[in-house]
């Protein structure tokens, strides 16, 4: 597993060979010339070693590379399991939460990938009881390359992640030297490569993991792939666009593979032709479900259980491992909930559901913020429908797209959201207010705020390269392009101490001073138009362990800090400065008056200021039309909290698709009902 090396190192690697081979096979065939010196033909043998050496020398440092590279390689890819593994680990706990597990079936069948019209696998030739710590063990045995087929909450996601965590076992055995990784489609544009969607999925799915490494691993085809979320693709053409993608990706490099899909989902679609045996998630039959009601110990699991065998809808609704799941969870928070009930399966379906989101939404787990069960189902359903119509199964509150905010708002009108003239206006009544209490100096005041407008006009243009694409995400500031300014800026008072310490020690006179001053004044009044337009605003990708609305709080943090821990100090700077000057403490202190509003608030937009503004206008028009609370990301820890949402990467998404479907369907209703009203 070694790097691949630049062309051109590999070329300029060649060449230097042939080179030696070229001069070393000349040399030797002239030594029998009579034009050759004598003491060549004397010493043939020390051109003979020099000739040796040249060539053994890049050879010897090729071959420490490649042992220092695989090693590095190996040092990597540990790291990379032992990220993967803790995520696995922290899914499953996510997924099960606390639910007993049910036994369940895979029937497998060898070869015929192929749908039949009818989208069922003919003459399965094997069964097999699922346990999760054999899994991989089962994915050795059919050539660990398979489709994954079943009902929708069969537990398909849930034998990934098993299988995922026991791959990782193996790795950390050295049973395996492959990485396994875990990625759903969901979400895949189809105009990307596959190769880069699939670096930029690793990415995402495991925080930490840098894209390079991604990058090697599915170079050197060192990785097994558990691909999750085919039929969360809606579109027919899509989907076989992207199997078509898979299959020329593992025409260039076979690797282990594992692809998951609901059954009804499969049909009429090529499977790529590595993929040799198809594993179907059976649902569990009625005795088994009934065993494992009884196991709950739950009045609330009792009633269903109690349910006659006869009612074979209400069995077949039941009978997954989603349902059984969910029954478990509201067996264990409210056991005397009622969850039986009249009507045909779609209409019982959505009860189950409805008291499910009721119970875990409704619970009390203390904390400084609770929010009304009301509010939040009302909330919930609004993401759920968001998110479901723009076909997303994880939503991401750093980067919300352009297209989901034009749901809510005009994007345009958001992104012209930061007024530059409004502290102007203010900084200029200020100043007016308290020269005319205390007798200010009006030229001095005027003279400032003459400075402060071409930082006003350097800022505005900030904001129009950086912040009013309408097209794009509202743009959060992680770090700053250019950043290597704000040391020097900081260093300033430092610098103006020094100088002022060196001309009293030194004795260099008034006239040096004052030259010196000059020069300070004049840097430390530059230092803030150098800031506004040499510093650039940077994102910050999600290879990085970082929890929702992580980015938010660091932009929100990053405004505060330019405003008040560099623009501020540089005013107080000046104002030192100017007084120092002028021989005059109230002459500087009037003429920087204005700047103590404008700088630190041009500082505050430069420094992420505009992506606060721009989020607050759109979360207050969430909570104006009901979609939402003013501070969303709190709310979207609460969820977490009850486990209605769940994290991936810096992402959250419902428990399972039937979840978010339901939730979308009720905001749905709950608009149509409010409509006819």
């Amino acid at each position: 597993m070694r790097r691949v090396k630049p062309e051109w190192r590999r070329a300029a690697f060649v060449a230097y060979l042939v080179f030696l081979v070229t001069l070393g096979s000349g040399y030797f065939v002239n030594l029998g010339s009579e034009r050759a010196p004598q003491y060549l033909k004397d010493h043939w043998w020390a051109g003979l070693i020099i000739i040796s050496v040249l060539i053994a020398l890049p050879l010897a440092w090729q071959a420490r590379e490649n042992t220092r590279n695989d090693r590095r390689s190996a040092a990597v890819r540990r790291q990379m399991v032992r990220k993967i593994e803790a995520e696995t680990r922290a899914l499953l706990d996510r997924m099960m939460a606390n639910v007993p597990r049910i036994q369940l079936y895979a029937h497998i069948r060898p070869g015929g990938m192929q749908s039949t019209s009818e989208g069922r696998c003919e003459d399965l030739s094997e069964v097999r009881p699922i346990v999760p710590q054999r899994v991989d063990q089962l994915f050795d045995d059919i050539g660990r390359a398979m489709l994954l087929s079943g009902k929708g909450g069969s537990g398909k996601r849930v034998f990934l992640a098993d299988l995922c965590a026991g791959l990782c076992r193996r790795f950390r055995d050295e049973l395996s030297p492959d990485v396994p990784v875990l990625v759903s489609l969901s979400g895949k544009n189809p105009r990307t490569p596959f190769e880069v969607w699939l670096r930029d999925a690793i990415v995402a799915a495991y925080p930490g993991i840098s894209p390079r490494a991604a990058r090697e691993c599915i170079d050197d085809r060192a990785l097994i792939l558990l691909v999750d979320g085919l039929d969360d693709i809606t579109e027919f053409d899509n989907r076989v666009r992207v199997l078509r993608e898979l299959e020329d990706f593992l025409k260039k490099g076979l690797c282990a593979i594992a692809v998951s899909c609901r059954s009804d989902a499969v049909r009429g679609l090529t499977i790529p032709s590595a993929i040799g045996y198809r594993v179907e998630v059976k649902s569990p039959d009625v005795e088994t479900a009934k065993q494992y009601l009884a196991s709950l110990k739950s009045p609330a699991a009792d009633a269903v259980a109690a349910v006659p065998p006869t009612d074979t809808a209400w069995w077949s609704l039941i009978g997954t491992p989603l349902l059984l799941g969910i029954i478990a969870q509201i067996s264990a928070l409210a056991p005397d909930a009622k969850l039986v009930s009249e009507g045909n399966a779609k209409s019982r379906r959505r009860y189950i559901l409805s008291r499910y989101v009721d119970v875990v939404v409704g619970r009390h787990k203390g904390g400084h913020v609770e929010y009304s069960p009301q509010d939040a189902r009302r909330w919930l359903s609004w993401l759920a429908a968001w998110m479901k119509r723009h076909g997303q199964s994880e939503f991401y509150v750093d980067r919300i797209p352009a297209s989901w905010i034009a749901d809510v708002t005009d994007v345009v009108s958001l992104r012209e959201r930061p007024s530059i003239w409004a502290p102007t206006i203010y900084a200029v009544l200020l100043s007016a207010v308290v020269a005319g209490m205390f007798g200010g100096d009006w030229e001095a005041l005027m003279t400032a705020t003459a400075y402060g407008l071409p930082m006003l006009l350097l800022t505005k243009r900030h904001i129009g390269r950086f912040h009013r694409d309408a097209s794009q995400p509202i743009r959060l500031v992680w770090r700053m392009y250019g950043r290597w300014l704000v040391p020097f800026v900081s260093a300033l008072p430092f610098i103006f101490v020094a100088v002022y310490v060196v001309n009293d020690a030194l004795g260099l006179g008034q006239s040096t001073m004052d030259l010196l001053l000059v020069t300070l004044t004049g840097g430390t009044i530059l230092a803030p138009i150098a800031l506004v337009e040499v510093l650039a605003p940077q994102g910050m990708s999600n290879d990085v362990g970082l929890p929702s609305g992580a980015r938010i709080r660091r932009n929100q943090r990053n405004a505060w800090l330019t405003a008040f821990g560099v623009c501020l100090p540089l005013v107080v700077l000046i104002a030192i400065t100017r007084s120092l000057r002028v021989g005059d403490l109230a002459l500087g202190f009037w003429g920087t008056l204005p700047l103590v509003v404008i700088l630190p608030y041009c500082g505050w937009l430069v420094g992420g200021g505009v992506a606060m503004m721009q989020y607050r206008a759109l979360f207050k028009v969430l909570a104006q039309t009901g979609r939402g609370p003013a501070d969303y990301v709190r709310f979207l820890a609460w969820a977490q909290d009850r486990l209605i949402l769940q994290t991936n990467g810096s992402g959250v998404r419902f428990p399972h698709r039937e979840v978010r479907d339901f939730l979308a369907q009720s905001w749905r209703d709950g608009r149509q009902s409010g409509q006819s009203k």
